[in-house]
């Protein structure tokens, strides 16, 4: 019997996502070269704010693979154009790549957290309204990452299900898995917009020039984008 083979050329979708995917990784590898260097060579700390970022290096790398393999095996293309083996190859690693995005952003959003709970430092003490709220904020995070993880995993039973639709078995949890979905969704692209906006409230009060403030607005207002 002939085996069915991966598509041998990727589609035009799939070359898009695997530009935007490995260019991100690249800006992000430069950069947390960088940062690592410095620890080594100028700070010499380990902090939480580093072993998350860390960690959320790893996880957006892998993220990155696991999306290659499904567009190795034809994601973006036409469902109709792909053989049967192919199209389950690129939905399940597909699947493994929401998985592995979901652990990422979650810990890129307490990698932010923890430098913010770092640079403020005493003010802390002084504020603890302040403390509170970045705990808030890290512990909101780490529930709805942690609370949508089993439920894209239960969609189906058996879990296989979800990229092979011949197998015996049922999807009741598709649409409980969406309704979650919108709100991780939302609540991480708020979440976005207060930890962009939250440095201002940092640094507008120090003695810097307003040019330097102004500055520094935009550069943090980036994260919006």
């Amino acid at each position: 019997m002939e085996t069915e083979q991966a598509p041998s050329s990727l589609p035009i979708l799939g070359i898009q996502l695997l530009s935007i995917g490995w260019t991100g990784c690249a800006i992000g590898t430069i950069v947390f070269g960088m940062r690592i260097y410095v620890n080594f060579a100028m700070t010499r700390k380990w902090d939480a704010a580093f072993w998350f970022s860390l960690a959320t290096y790893i996880t957006c790398l892998a993220a990155t693979i696991t999306m290659n393999f499904a567009a190795e095996y034809g994601l973006g293309n036409h469902v109709g154009d792909l053989q049967a083996s192919s199209r389950e190859s690129a939905l399940k690693y597909r699947w493994f790549f929401s998985g592995t995005a979901i652990f990422a952003i979650g810990l890129g959003k307490l990698a932010i957290i923890s430098y913010l709970i770092i640079i403020q430092g005493d003010t802390l003490k002084v504020k603890p309204f302040r403390k509170w709220f970045m705990y808030f904020l890290a512990y909101t995070n780490l529930f709805v990452c942690v609370g949508i993880t089993p439920l894209l995993w239960k969609q189906c039973q058996p879990t296989a299900k979800l990229w092979d639709e011949s197998l015996e078995g049922h999807c009741f949890g598709r649409r409980r898995y969406q309704i979650f979905a919108y709100f991780w969704s939302s609540y991480e692209a708020a979440l976005d917009i207060v930890l962009s906006l939250y440095p201002i409230t940092i640094f507008w009060s120090l003695q810097l020039s307003i040019h330097i403030k102004i500055g520094l607005v935009f550069l943090f207002a980036t994260g919006l984008l």
